[in-house]
C-alpha cells in the first residue's frame, strides 16, 4: 500500500488499510506517520525518486514488512481492548 501526504498532522487513512489487512506500507516521512508505523513502513520523502526508492525497498523487504505491520497491528488492538476495559470499570460497567 503506498499512502502518502505532505501535511505533517495527517493520519493516513491507507496507512489503517495496510495495517488492518497485514500489508506492506510506503507513507510519508513525517512525525505523526512515523511514530504511528515506526518500522512496520517505510517512510519516505515526497519527491519522485525517493517514492521509487521506498516502493523498490517495500517490495524487496515485503515479507518482513508484512509481519512487522500484522504485529503493530495486534498490538494496537490489544492497547485499544485494554482501554476500553479500563473505561467500562470506570463506568461501572
Amino acid at each position: 500500500v503506498v499512502s502518502l501526504t505532505t501535511r505533517d498532522g495527517t493520519m493516513q487513512r491507507g496507512g489503517y488499510e495496510a495495517a488492518s489487512a497485514g500489508k506492506a506500507l510506503v507513507t510519508s516521512d513525517t512525525r505523526v506517520l512515523r511514530d504511528y508505523f515506526g518500522p512496520a513502513a517505510v517512510h519516505t520523502a515526497p519527491e519522485p525518486a525517493a517514492i521509487a526508492s521506498a516502493i523498490r525497498d517495500a517490495l524487496a523487504r515485503r515479507e518482513e514488512l508484512q509481519a512487522a505491520m500484522l504485529d503493530l497491528r495486534d498490538r494496537r488492538l490489544a492497547a485499544q481492548a485494554e482501554g476500553l476495559t479500563r473505561l467500562a470499570a470506570v463506568l461501572g460497567q
